[in-house]
């Protein structure tokens, strides 16, 4: 029996209730074939470690950390990061955990998870669209195809207090602009050793809703001369009012002072138009409770842009 204890960062929940959760390993037994039209049987391993300290990193650390690998388009339009990967989770009754996926998408691809092949992220079923004119970005005037912006997408289920109700299948669904469909499953299962009542279960449901939680954005993004990219930055809807403020190198973007470069969507998205290589750097994105400021949460996304002259259109 392994038992990890993981604190998540400093940076992220400075303000906001902390987050400790528990895992409970058990021995990985052999994978076994699944019966015709059946659910598919994954290897026991648990999903509770997926970058629960990663988010928290803060823009300093970030400049001086080593340079990330370049995004690129890719044959297959979405790549999934090594960190997001077909697993069974073990929870125990009581416990604190997080379902987390991260993945490379083109810019303008939907997200949708599903528990029991019912929505469930987002709470409204309403299509989204990150660009409203893709056909344009696609394609130049001279009818060459361009590369769309690409993402690197970064998605939380929250898991609050175990028990019962948490149980089941969970799938992430991705809709590319080109209707390409791309799923990731887990299972969750909760076992009989009950753990120490973790922080949400002492606060209750009503206090915990109260705290805003991210649970879609983007940790980098490339984009290209002369076209726009929309950042995400997605707040769970739990009846509660959220302020959503954007910051770029450390300054706030207000709408309409800075002109028409930039746009804050009703999701709480960004959207950055006719990029130009200034338009590169660190955006940050923070929703806070509109009654209760010091409850919020704080996300990064890093704007790169390819070196070289801009190709003409």
């Amino acid at each position: 029996m392994c038992e990890a204890v993981i604190r998540r960062g400093a940076a992220r929940t400075r303000h906001s209730c902390p987050r400790i959760c528990t895992a409970h390993i058990s021995p990985q037994p052999p994978v076994r074939p699944s019966p015709p039209g059946g659910p598919m049987i994954f290897p026991a391993l648990s999903l509770l470690l997926l970058q629960l300290a990663a988010r928290g990193t803060s823009a300093k650390a970030k400049q001086n950390a080593s340079p990330s690998p370049r995004l690129s388009p890719l044959a297959e339009e979405v790549k999934w990061s090594a960190s997001c990967s077909p697993r069974v989770a073990l929870l125990r009754p009581n416990q604190d955990a997080m379902l987390a996926c991260e993945m490379y998408a083109p810019s303008g691809t939907s997200l949708v998870w599903l528990k029991n092949e019912n929505q469930i992220l987002p709470q409204t079923k309403a299509p989204q669209r990150f660009l409203p004119l893709l056909p344009d970005v696609a394609v130049s005037r001279k009818g060459r195809r361009r590369s769309v912006p690409y993402l690197h997408i970064s998605t939380d289920v929250y898991i609050d207090c175990a028990s019962s109700k948490n149980q089941g299948y969970y799938s992430l669904k991705l809709t590319t602009p080109s209707r390409r469909v791309y799923t990731r499953n887990f299972t969750v299962i909760l076992t009989g050793d009950r753990a120490n009542p973790a922080l949400s279960c002492y606060l209750g449901h009503r206090r915990v809703e109260q705290i805003p939680r991210i649970w879609q954005y983007a940790r980098r993004a490339q984009g290209k001369h002369g076209e726009s990219v929309l950042l995400p930055c997605r707040v769970l809807e739990r009846g509660v009012n959220t302020t959503t403020t954007w910051y770029f190198r450390d300054k706030r973007l207000v709408p309409g002072f800075n002109g028409h470069k930039y746009q804050v969507q009703p999701s709480g998205d960004l959207l950055v138009l006719e990029m130009e290589p200034k338009d590169a750097g660190l955006y940050t994105c923070t929703v806070h409770n509109t009654l209760m400021p010091y409850l919020f949460d704080r996300v990064h996304t890093w704007l790169m842009m390819p070196k070289g002259r801009p190709t003409a259109p």
